[in-house]
């Protein structure tokens, strides 16, 4: 079914797709930014997981206890 329609309709219509695809575009730049941040935060806490890691002997025995208690909390199933 085919329906005629005003120079005026097409006009809003193409308007109405036009703003669409600018926030499609714009959710698309929110989720690329979302991810570059939670890939960051993923990044400086493995380094610093690395980090404790490499430097717990030299911690002291309560900042230890406290990793220990840590890695508990995050290893519970």
């Amino acid at each position: 079914m085919i329906k005629i329609i005003s120079k005026k309709e097409y006009k809003d219509l193409w308007s109405i797709i036009d703003k669409q695809n600018e926030q499609i575009e714009e959710l698309i730049s929110m989720v690329r930014e979302a991810q570059a941040r939670a890939t960051h935060a993923t990044k400086c806490y493995c380094d610093l997981v690395e980090l404790v890691d490499e430097n717990l002997q030299s911690l002291p025995q309560e900042a230890i206890d406290l990793v220990h208690e840590i890695e508990k909390l995050m290893t519970k199933d």
